[in-house]
């Protein structure tokens, strides 16, 4: 077997073990909280159970819909206002527009990102 067989071999292995991790953290995690309350948007349970210690828990996710705050943004509060926070994202397309003196360059760091394989059985 060569190296790229092997890579994708242990990438379906991995994806299978990834689902079936999921699934059992799910089970347990829904059975170990099962009705503990909730505080501050998020449960935790601590115990035992043989020689192994856990920690289970869980937290609320919040996410705004942007097409109901786009309407009653008017009738917020300036409180309210304050409570959404706006993080700038880059336009790479624009951005990649823009000339070599563009003082935007000084804020804008590159990395590489993860490389990608893919590999299809033929």
């Amino acid at each position: 077997m060569n190296k790229l067989q092997k890579w994708s071999q242990l990438q379906k292995q991995l994806k299978v073990l990834k689902e079936e991790e999921m699934d059992l953290r799910r089970e347990l995690c829904t059975g170990i909280i099962a009705d503990s309350p909730l505080s501050n948007g998020r449960v935790t349970v601590k115990g035992t159970v043989g020689e192994l210690a856990y920690t289970a828990s869980q937290a609320l996710g919040y996410n705004i819909d942007q097409s109901v705050l786009s309407t009653i943004w008017n009738s917020l509060s300036p409180e309210e206002k304050e409570a959404i926070v706006y993080k700038p994202n880059l336009g790479l397309a624009k951005y990649r527009k823009l000339g070599e003196d563009s003082l935007l360059h000084e804020a804008v760091t590159a990395r590489l990102s993860a490389p990608t394989l893919k590999v299809e059985v033929i």
